[in-house]
């Protein structure tokens, strides 16, 4: 993803489906060091991106729900998704580049699934009291 703040490289691990893709673009239009860019080879720059972006979740067929998302909402959401596959939050904040830990857990959203998986812990361990575990 480029030096970020700090000049420190951000980097993200690509599901293999989507590195497919990306592998597939490659071959259409060259390969560049983003994920995003021109067929002419240079890299787009943000307004020519969020004035896409709504046209690409909707061909993705991604439920917005009433939620506004933009580019940088990924981040969060890989931060969210690291994090429910129990990846540490140290890690985390490697990825993302954080040189506080205080940011990287702003990133974190609790998920419907988060929250289950936390009220059935919560229910073994008072099984595990009632039983004398």
């Amino acid at each position: 993803m480029g030096p970020g703040k700090g000049k420190r490289l951000r980097e993200a691990p690509f599901d293999p489906i989507l590195q497919e893709g990306i592998k597939k673009l490659w071959k259409e239009n060259g390969q560049h060091e983003f994920v995003v860019s021109l067929k002419n080879g240079k890299t787009p720059g943000p307004s020519w991106i969020r004035k896409r972006f709504k046209k690409w979740i909707e061909r993705a067929g991604i439920e917005l729900g009433g939620r506004k998302i933009v580019p940088h909402s990924f981040r969060y959401s890989l931060a969210t998704m690291l994090e429910e596959r129990g990846v540490s939050l140290r890690h985390i904040q490697d990825l993302l580049g954080h040189s506080d830990m205080k940011t990287t857990k702003g990133y974190l959203h609790s998920t419907e699934k988060t929250i289950r998986v936390i009220g059935q812990k919560i229910t073994e361990a008072r099984e595990g009291l009632v039983l004398g575990i």
